[in-house]
């Protein structure tokens, strides 16, 4: 385990980095689910005191992504097609409204670097990892606008999460290149409703967009089951 943390001793404030690192050790699965956590381990992997590693185990089973279980430590919660049918439930109702309220309020600049990043994207041929940075700057761009801080803490989980579950389903996937020409597509098309400031139009292209990427995703979960 030494090898795969960094050492965190030099750094004077190791809270937020402890957390970041196991958050997204997690997240892209170098932490797979079922996997347990030793506090003393880590510590050592990390070369720290256990306190922020403490911390942060607790802040993560508030979260969602660690399980707390008596007498054997912290386990990293597993993925079921349920957790997935959840996110995507939550994703469709506040996504819509995200991109809805962002369709005037999103910059021409802003757009412009979005369709440089898709083109970025699409020169990769399909490369997972590239797709996955333009599909976080969208999604992300929508709803920074929002001011509303309650909204934009849980949305940020709620992206945690759903990120985390698409690089299990869908990052090895057969279906893979097909599923990111179609995504791309569905990108294309709320890209160009937001340049033309049609509310609506973003409103219903993004649902549409919600639920293929579900469907793609438990499609994902099965070939995975199967």
């Amino acid at each position: 385990m030494e090898k795969e943390f960094e050492d965190l001793s030099k750094y004077s404030s190791l809270k937020d980095r402890v957390y970041n690192i196991i958050k997204e050790k997690i997240i892209n699965g170098s932490l797979e689910p079922g996997s347990h956590l030793n506090e003393l381990m880590l510590s050592k992997a990390m070369n720290i005191s256990r306190a922020p590693i403490r911390e942060t185990i607790n802040v993560l089973e508030k979260e969602g992504f660690l399980e707390l279980i008596p007498r054997k430590g912290a386990m990293v919660t597993t993925i079921t097609r349920q957790d997935a049918k959840n996110i995507w439930e939550m994703r469709k109702v506040l996504e819509v409204y995200a991109a809805k309220y962002a369709t005037n309020l999103v910059t021409d600049e802003e757009l412009g670097i979005l369709d440089q990043k898709l083109k970025f994207a699409q020169q990769g041929s399909g490369e997972f990892l590239s797709h996955m940075d333009f599909d976080l700057a969208l999604h992300g761009m929508l709803y920074k606008h929002i001011t509303n801080k309650i909204f934009k803490d849980f949305m940020a989980i709620i992206t945690q999460h759903y990120f985390r579950i698409r690089y299990y389903a869908e990052e090895h996937s057969a279906m893979q290149k097909q599923n990111i020409v179609e995504a791309t597509k569905e990108h294309e098309a709320i890209l160009c409703a937001l340049k033309n400031r049609n509310e609506e139009e973003v409103a219903q292209v993004m649902y549409v967009h919600l639920t293929k990427a579900e469907k793609r995703t438990m499609d994902a979960l099965n070939e995975q089951e199967t």
